[in-house]
């Protein structure tokens, strides 16, 4: 759309939007017809202004992307019983060939991981695992699907964003569920391990380093 403007590319639910890397004005989203918790929800890719609208998935239960330089991150969901939906990270490539990237366990009461960003290479990706009371940070290496738990001390910590290098990662140490000066900002390595405070009391931090 023009400066200025703003336009309506989408109607109904959105479960997701992200740019295309490199300054394309391309973007991929999630749309659903409804709010209904079995309601079919794809991936479309689309210039900013909808124009060149594509459908990218077509099972009904695809959301959550995030666009990377080598491929889009997404949650495929899985309807349960008597549980809340089981998401895993599948990753769609620039022709549009789909896999499965995680398989990790889902208790009932989680969702399982959500992709938030990827490093600059499009080799490591950052998630979390969501739920009941649940926000952790997972990182997640492409090349052999292996995600870890982020925490520090023994306890998880919300994921905020990766760094550009992919070598750290910006989070929030106990500021979920708590008022904001109860958290600390810190920098945590990609694979875990001693974080750097960066902000004694805050919460809810961003950057793009």
């Amino acid at each position: 759309a023009k400066s200025g403007t703003a336009r309506v590319i989408a109607h109904g639910p959105i479960y997701g939007a992200s740019f295309a890397p490199g300054g394309s004005d391309k973007l991929v989203y999630a749309s659903a017809a409804s709010n209904a918790v079995r309601a079919r929800v794809n991936l479309y890719v689309a210039a900013a202004d909808g124009a060149g609208k594509v459908q990218m998935t077509h099972d009904g239960r695809s959301l959550n992307p995030v666009w990377g330089r080598r491929a889009i991150a997404f949650d495929h969901e899985r309807l349960r019983r008597d549980a809340a939906p089981a998401y895993q990270v599948w990753l769609m490539s620039p022709g549009g060939t789909l896999r499965q990237l995680t398989g990790l366990p889902v208790a009932p009461l989680m969702q399982g991981l959500v992709p938030l960003s990827f490093s600059q290479d499009g080799t490591r990706l950052l998630a979390e695992y969501e739920g009941l009371d649940t926000s952790q940070a997972w990182t997640i290496t492409l090349s052999g699907g292996l995600a870890v738990r982020l925490e520090v001390g023994g306890h998880g910590v919300s994921g905020a964003a990766i760094s550009q290098s992919g070598a750290t990662v910006l989070i929030d140490q106990g500021g979920f569920l708590n008022p904001p000066n109860a958290g600390k900002v810190a920098s945590l390595p990609f694979s875990g391990g001693a974080p750097k405070l960066l902000i004694r009391s805050g919460s809810d931090p961003s950057w793009n380093l």
